[in-house]
């Protein structure tokens, strides 16, 4: 009988185990670049419901991958949420010159967490005060780095924005009073550590704490999040703070009859 070479026998079994690691791998690699490619791809801000009240002068904008807001009333500072990733905030500033308003005009940035994409825009409104917890100041000042896994890719890829010149710590139930305006603190952490809702007359603005499912919406699934073990007290706390409107980072706003789960899962995976 012919003697079959070891060597010919280790490179048979090793290309079996390579196929083997291929096969388990590739679907992974696969799901990865279709979540950061989702992730990272601009989105469109929807009109506000034509039943949401006017007198609220509430704007979606998008801004890169998520949608931020303008409240601008008639007179009076305008107070922005979020200010996107988009580092030149040119959707933002388009729509504040849309309104008649200009970057001047923004008194205020309430930032419902410290990722850099809700962000990156700040330098560009020179008198505004930047307002979110204390907590995720610590994201903004660049003295700590966030540990949930995507939004540290996504910083990775795109870099550290400048940081505000002027910021001020909120607490959870505080009362921001911004001429006619009042805005009250919900923390709400979970996305990061220091994650802060603000309800505004009949919305309330949660950022990234809610996406949509075929449920309802819920909070992203634990690899988007700093804190998932505080997750599970987002909607109880939501529920203290009665709203018509829930506004989001990823779909705009949304009735809260829509917004809330209806059964099965209490997380959602964006991707």
């Amino acid at each position: 009988l012919p003697l079959r070479s070891p060597n010919v026998e280790w490179r048979s079994t090793g290309s079996a185990a390579m196929k083997r690691i291929l096969l388990f791998a590739l679907p992974l690699v696969l799901v990865a670049i279709v979540g950061a490619l989702r992730w990272l791809s601009p989105i469109h801000a929807p009109s506000p419901p034509e039943s949401l009240n006017s007198h609220l002068l509430v704007h979606p904008v998008a801004s890169g991958g998520v949608i931020s807001y303008v409240v601008a009333p008639p007179d009076g500072p305008v107070i922005l949420v979020n200010t996107g990733d988009d580092p030149k905030a040119a959707a933002i500033r388009s729509e504040l010159e849309r309104l008649g308003r200009s970057a001047n005009d923004v008194g205020a940035i309430l930032l419902t967490h410290g990722s850099y994409d809700h962000w990156a825009g700040v330098k560009h409104f020179p008198r505004a005060v930047v307002y979110a917890s204390a907590e995720d100041l610590e994201l903004v000042d660049h003295a700590r780095r966030i540990r949930s896994t995507w939004p540290r890719i996504r910083m990775r890829l795109k870099g550290r924005p400048e940081k505000p010149k002027t910021m001020r710590s909120v607490l959870s139930a505080e009362r921001l009073v911004f001429g006619q305006m009042v805005f009250e603190c919900v923390a709400l952490p979970g996305v990061t550590k220091g994650s802060t809702a603000y309800r505004f007359d009949d919305i309330v603005f949660v950022g990234d704490t809610l996406w949509e499912s075929d449920r309802g919406f819920a909070p992203p699934a634990a690899s988007w999040l700093e804190r998932p073990e505080e997750v599970h007290q987002v909607l109880p706390r939501l529920e203290r703070y009665p709203s018509s409107w829930i506004a989001t980072s990823r779909h705009g706003l949304v009735a809260r009859k829509m917004a809330l789960p209806r059964g099965g899962s209490t997380e959602v995976d964006p991707r």
